[in-house]
């Protein structure tokens, strides 16, 4: 007769190397990816240097590449320079007005009456409706961010103020993110942002670290819905998902997102600065997209 002792010595072996076999599986298959993410890197990096040189953007590109399942995998170069954020500042002002609807601030399904003196030029819809227009906060939200409208991004960051927005710029890490003035007003001071602060609140946003998850999914379909595609979308098969978010002005064009591969995400920024021929400069930056996407799909 098996004793009790044996009986449980048994059932603790059985445990140990159950235990064992699954976590040399699951080191077996990290192991596998790993290594294929360093070596796709590796390449990244090399070749996303050559195409910055090849279209002489030295001085002109802030970039980041990374890696949203494996985030130690990543290319950058010049994340930290301060360049005029043009709309791309729009992503954390509406990030900023979505923590001051969680806090009470706002109610996004109060309505503003757009009249002829809030219309600012430049990108946006609401310019070309019948004033006076009634609309919802929350449409105002999504108008910023799917047409990039000035008059809508504009209303919020009256009705939120410059001091929340920013104080929730410096909350999520954005060290060098500063909103100093209205969508294309005559202020002398311009509105700052850097790659690796965009890239950071993407992370973020992908991650659901801020705001509530619902309110983070809200926002990546925003960014999947934006209507300017002429960037990182353009060379990319109409099949793969890009939630992304553009600026142009006064020499800065930038296109910012995340990419979903059927296997894969990754995040991609692109800021450029400096530009005299804006052609040019959006080729870059679909070139640029373009090369990390054929690699992916190499490895993936």
């Amino acid at each position: 007769m098996v004793s009790f002792e044996k009986v449980k010595k048994l059932f603790i072996f059985l445990i140990i190397f159950s235990w064992n076999i699954i976590f040399w599986i699951k080191f077996s298959s990290n192991f596998e990816e790993n290594k294929r993410l360093s070596q796709l890197y590796t390449l990244l990096q090399k070749e996303l240097f050559k195409e910055i040189k090849k279209f002489k953007f030295e001085n002109k590109v802030s970039l980041v590449v990374k890696d949203l399942r494996n985030p130690f995998f990543k290319v950058y170069f010049r994340e930290n320079v301060c360049v005029p954020a043009a709309s791309l500042i729009k992503l954390p002002v509406v990030c900023a007005v979505f923590k001051a609807f969680l806090e009470g601030k706002i109610n996004l399904e109060e309505k503003y009456l757009v009249r002829k003196k809030d219309i600012s030029w430049g990108s946006g819809v609401l310019k070309k409706f019948k004033l006076p227009y009634e609309v919802t906060y929350k449409k105002l939200i999504e108008l910023s961010i799917t047409e990039s409208d000035n008059t809508a991004t504009n209303i919020l960051i009256k009705r939120v103020g410059f001091k929340f927005i920013n104080q929730a710029f410096k909350e999520w890490g954005l060290k060098n993110s500063k909103l100093n003035k209205l969508i294309l007003s005559n202020a002398k001071k311009e509105n700052f942002t850097s790659a690796s602060d965009i890239s950071q609140l993407l992370s973020l946003i992908y991650y659901k670290k801020i705001l509530t998850p619902q309110i983070c999914k809200k926002i990546i379909h925003l960014l999947i819905n934006q209507k300017i595609n002429d960037r990182l979308p353009k060379y990319l098969p109409k099949t793969v998902i890009v939630a992304h978010k553009t600026g142009l002005e006064k020499g800065a064009l930038h296109d910012a997102g995340i990419v979903f591969l059927p296997q894969r995400e990754y995040l991609i920024c692109i800021l450029t600065q400096k530009n005299k021929n804006y052609k040019r400069a959006k080729e870059f930056i679909a070139h640029i997209s373009k090369v990390v996407f054929k690699e992916y799909e190499k490895f993936f």
